[in-house]
């Protein structure tokens, strides 16, 4: 499973860089018009966002906001299991 983590032009790079090594998984930073892309494709009405993705790369789903951390550890857990 990997975890990536997406931060956007308005996130000071120097805070952006300094809270990477606390947050285990991947790291990157994306231009505005990618964060409009990201939204449209998967169905997200603002961020922060949560996209998950089966073991196929298939969306599995998509949340604006956290979902809660019951959601979360069950689609974490389903998708798991459906490997």
């Amino acid at each position: 499973m990997v975890f990536l983590y997406i931060a956007t032009e308005t996130t000071p790079v120097d805070d952006w860089k300094n809270k990477i090594p606390s947050i285990s998984g991947e790291h990157i930073r994306i231009g505005n018009n990618s964060v409009d892309v990201i939204g449209k494709t998967y169905n997200l009405s603002g961020f922060p966002g949560y996209i998950f993705f089966n073991s196929s790369h298939d969306l599995a789903a998509s949340f604006t906001g956290f979902p809660g951390a019951e959601t979360y550890v069950d689609l974490i857990s389903s998708l798991a299991e459906s490997r």
